[in-house]
């Protein structure tokens, strides 16, 4: 596939993306011009948009349409459930999953034995391979690329994730193997509506941040000398003070960077936090990465609040005093942080970067800050004034995103109604783009500016993930080339096939270009033998086409 590879690699790199004009009223406007706003807003607050959903929008009016898509619970979603009762590990609890998935020390060591025949050693193999934690991470992006795909609450969906990546964990650090599920399932989704208060409270609380971040791990060791002792005679670390969720709270959750506070905030937080720890089973325990002692009852992968290992006396946090109160001083300073007025600048700056422009517009940022201090912290007043607000709509920025890797895959797999029945495949795609979910290492989770994603190389990955998949070639995804491009054709039969198949996968584009530019493309693979009999006998002239409408820089941005 080499010279396709640089072909489509070259388009990608030097064709411009469609812009569409500019209109000045949301809810009322010619209609060319609204259908522009509507597609626009299709591709920003969705993972794209589907036939006839852009029709749909405008006939119902962005403003109600947003309305409905605030309104999660109001939407049934029985392809979604369905889908997700066929993955068994799905929903499971985290001691379940423990449970079900961990290493087996026995069986490895059977495995290293000498004098086993080889099917003795198939079977340990896959004993092996039936409890590898791995499948955890493969059926949580299975659940994600299909609510990214099929469901029909897309807001919630792009949301959930936005607010993930904000208060990110890191699925391979320790037990959040087990709780990474659970803590998207009951901190984040619930709550990205609700208020911002609400949202920082369950993510602080929950395990998967208290271990990821290392609070569960933090005391002050005057506060217990049997730690120290313990710690000795096992030849561990002393426990001590530990800056990591201290640091992120301030920084990355709240306040941002340039937010006001100083050092001694920090240390007066995690001292604050202090005794927020986790209930883990004994084998995590014996590692060091729980604080739970010998005979004290708790569920494992539970919050707990240990008062003797909490640092005593009042704190002083941006310049409130925090009286002494154990439990209590954490929440009183997420609460404090919540509404604070750093803290609404922040947010407002990282959701208009996601979701309008590299350099957010400070007239956009400052409308946001002050709809979030006006409301509470109101997320669904928030989330609704960024979608509403005509900086979002301004020209200069439609179509002017280069598409991170996952919403590039999910928009592709949503355009031609493709069917993950594996997610092996897809798992391997994602690791080649570089864009897994759960597996950003930083707190800060994976970036959205564009700059960050549009390298050649990393564009170049993507030209070969669509024509790989629009030739059948990704493991565990099925797509019919073919049956797309006939029902295009049914449903505009006045057009070309190249520009009804771009009509129906693609509706945001402008058709006539794109369809100039894909028949070039397969004049220019057409003189050239080798690419010529991959086309012919991988995908057919359906594929090729398929792949290049996918491969195109219309596609590729939002």
């Amino acid at each position: 596939m080499g010279p396709m590879r640089l072909l489509i690699g070259f388009g990608i790199l030097s064709a411009a993306a469609v812009t569409v004009g500019a209109t000045s009223s949301l809810e009322w406007v010619p209609q060319e011009a609204s259908r522009a706003r509507a597609a626009h807003l299709l591709e920003r607050a969705t993972f794209g948009s589907r036939p006839g959903q852009i029709e749909s929008v405008v006939q119902m009016g962005p403003g109600h349409w947003l309305d409905w898509q605030l309104d999660p619970a109001s939407i049934p979603d029985p392809h979604v459930a369905r889908a997700l009762a066929g993955i068994p590990e799905i929903g499971l609890a985290p001691t379940e999953l423990a449970a079900r998935f961990s290493l087996d020390p026995e069986a490895r060591a059977r495995l290293q034995a000498d004098g086993l025949s080889p099917e003795e050693r198939r079977r340990v193999r896959g004993e092996l391979a039936d409890r590898a934690p791995g499948r955890i991470l493969g059926s949580l992006v299975m659940e994600r690329m299909l609510r990214s795909t099929r469901s029909e609450r897309q807001l919630e969906e792009v949301m959930t994730q936005f607010w993930f990546d904000h208060f990110n964990v890191f699925w391979g650090k320790g037990a959040d193997r087990y709780l990474v599920g659970d803590y998207e399932r009951t901190a984040i989704r619930p709550n990205v509506f609700g208020t911002f208060e609400e949202l920082l409270l369950a993510t602080a609380r929950h395990p998967a941040m208290l271990v990821y971040l290392d609070a569960a791990r933090s005391v002050e060791p005057q506060v217990s000398e049997r730690m120290r002792r313990r710690a000795e005679q096992a030849d561990r670390p002393i426990p001590g003070l530990n800056e990591n969720y201290a640091r992120e709270l301030l920084e990355l959750h709240t306040l941002g960077v340039d937010g006001g506070y100083t050092q001694d905030d920090v240390v007066a937080v995690a001292r604050v936090f202090t005794g927020w720890t986790v209930v883990l089973p004994a084998r995590n325990r014996e590692r060091g990465q729980g604080r739970m002692s010998r005979g004290e009852v708790g569920d494992p992968f539970t919050f707990i609040f240990r008062p003797e290992l909490h640092a005593t006396g009042d704190k002083t946090v941006l310049g409130t005093r925090i009286p002494a109160g154990g439990r209590d001083e954490g929440e009183r300073v997420l609460r404090l942080l919540a509404g604070h007025p750093s803290t609404a600048t922040h947010v407002a700056r990282q959701l208009a970067t996601a979701f309008v422009a590299d350099e957010a517009p400070e007239a956009l940022v400052d409308d946001l800050a002050r709809a979030f201090l006006e409301s509470g912290g109101d997320l669904r007043v928030v989330t609704k004034a960024l979608f509403t607000h005509e900086r979002f709509y301004d020209p200069a920025y439609r179509g002017a995103r280069v598409k991170s890797p996952f919403r590039m895959v999910a928009s592709a797999l949503r355009a031609t109604e493709a069917q993950v029945v594996s997610p092996r495949g897809l798992l391997d795609a994602l690791r080649t783009l570089g864009h897994v979910p759960y597996l950003a290492t930083a707190p800060t989770g994976y970036p959205e500016e564009s700059e960050y994603w549009g390298g050649a190389g990393a564009l170049i990955d993507r030209s070969d993930f669509v024509l790989s998949l629009a030739a059948g070639r990704v493991r565990g995804i099925q797509v019919d080339a073919g049956s797309l491009s006939e029902r295009a054709q049914r449903t505009f039969p006045n057009a070309d096939p190249h520009t009804a198949l771009i009509q129906w996968i693609a509706p945001s584009v402008d058709p006539v270009a794109l369809s100039e530019k894909v028949r070039l493309g397969l004049e220019s693979m057409g003189q050239r033998e080798s690419d010529t009999r991959t086309i012919g006998r991988e995908a057919g002239e359906d594929g090729g086409v398929l792949g290049l409408i996918l491969a195109s820089p219309e596609f590729q941005s939002h």
